[in-house]
């Protein structure tokens, strides 16, 4: 199994009215063991389209069947645990790896097309 960090852009989902001092440039991020990056994907849309449904961004995002997620990163394996499942998270931080040259990642693009931003 593989180690994902998968990241929804800015903090929308998770934007507390009670702490209105939030950074909205921050993303709302998962860690998620999955067999491949797709899957890593799908794992990470199930859980913001359950946990955050009541959100009326994420509500919209699903009634037009727009992915969840915006940037994944291939970040290490787990090859004691063969469950795909979230591990960690939701958190809130900048989605952005220092040194992201040496991981493999691919992001959901305007055209809607998942692209390999690294090899």
């Amino acid at each position: 199994m593989d180690i994902f960090l998968v990241s929804r852009w800015g903090v929308g989902i998770l934007l507390d009215e009670l702490n209105p001092d939030l950074e909205c440039t921050k993303d709302t991020n998962l860690l998620v063991r999955a067999k491949t990056w797709q899957r890593g994907v799908k794992v990470a849309n199930e859980f913001y389209a359950k946990h955050f449904k009541h959100i009326e961004v994420i509500a919209e995002d699903i009634k037009n069947g727009d992915e969840l997620c915006n940037q994944i990163y291939h970040i290490g394996s787990d090859m004691l645990n063969d469950t795909e499942e979230v591990i960690h998270g939701p958190f809130i931080s900048h989605g952005m790896l220092v040194g992201t040259n040496r991981y493999k990642s691919w992001y959901h693009d305007q055209d809607k097309t998942w692209r390999k931003t690294r090899k």
